[in-house]
């Protein structure tokens, strides 16, 4: 009779074990969605899971073509609390902090070495960004442009970003020298690349950015004869001013410059823009 009692125990732990594991997966499914963000010409699949939460904010995975390439709190173009980014093989080559975006204290990348972060606000044309403060800023108040750059060297460079403002009535291209909307200048823009014949793998796309007005994306490679540089160009319309930031980076450059590349286009917001997106 004890024996029967025994298996009777036995068979219950069992069965209640069961339900319990079976719920926690359960849950763990019920957690987790997935949609692809297609916000930028980049198409990543994100896969979040609502279980895990840090300053309201869930925690998220990106990937390319089924390859893991970053992990963390909140969205895409807005990132909050810990981030890691991974290489080609998921393996995981920097980890790093942010703070309303913005990513805070040194990172240790394993190719070009540390960087710490600084910030550049620029309050009459209404916009901040964080960059390496070991590299150079390059400001040009002509254009009212300004660029950062990775090397003194001018020539040799893996990666140059430009940021631009300015009012619509200033927008010009190689077909006009005056645009009264930042779609004509878009399809200017697009129909001047299309005749270059250093410009290749044209791709565009008008994006659906929230608190912008418009919002569009350019993206070629251009092969100066020695390199061949891969050109992103993100024109942005807020109110009556217009944002361009402009990113090429050379395709012979290791990946650790994809990363920082992507650090601070999120990096990237209009001031007086209160919206996280």
């Amino acid at each position: 009779m004890r024996n029967i009692i025994l298996v009777i125990l036995f068979v219950s732990f069992l069965y209640c074990s069961s339900k319990i594991k079976g719920n926690k997966i359960d849950k763990e499914k019920a957690c987790q969605s997935k949609v692809i963000d297609a916000v930028y010409l980049k198409k990543y699949l994100v896969i979040t899971d609502s279980c895990k939460v840090f300053d309201g904010n869930n925690f998220v995975k990106y990937f390319d073509n089924n390859r893991l390439v970053m992990s963390g709190y909140s969205k895409r173009n807005f990132r909050e609390g810990k981030w890691s980014f991974f290489d080609q093989n998921e393996k995981e080559v920097i980890k790093g902090s942010f703070v309303n975006s913005q990513p805070i204290g040194i990172w240790n990348f394993n190719k070009i070495g540390t960087i710490t972060w600084d910030v550049y606000t620029d309050l009459k044309k209404g916009y901040r960004f964080s960059f390496p403060k070991e590299w150079e800023l390059i400001f040009d108040d002509k254009n009212n442009t300004v660029g950062l750059i990775n090397t003194g060297n001018i020539k040799a460079y893996d990666l140059l970003i430009t940021y631009t403002s300015g009012k619509l009535s200033q927008l010009s291209t190689d077909i006009s020298s005056s645009y009264e909307d930042l779609n004509s200048f878009y399809e200017d823009l697009i129909s001047s690349l299309k005749k270059r014949k250093a410009s290749k793998n044209l791709k565009y796309k008008k994006l659906n950015l929230q608190g912008s007005n418009e919002a569009y994306e350019v993206q070629y490679d251009f092969n100066n004869g020695n390199d061949i540089f891969v050109y992103d160009e993100i024109l942005i319309n807020f109110k009556d001013r217009v944002y361009f930031i402009t990113t090429n980076i050379n395709k012979k450059a290791n990946y650790d410059y994809s990363i920082i590349k992507e650090i601070m286009m999120t990096s990237f917001k209009v001031y007086n823009d209160t919206s996280k997106k």
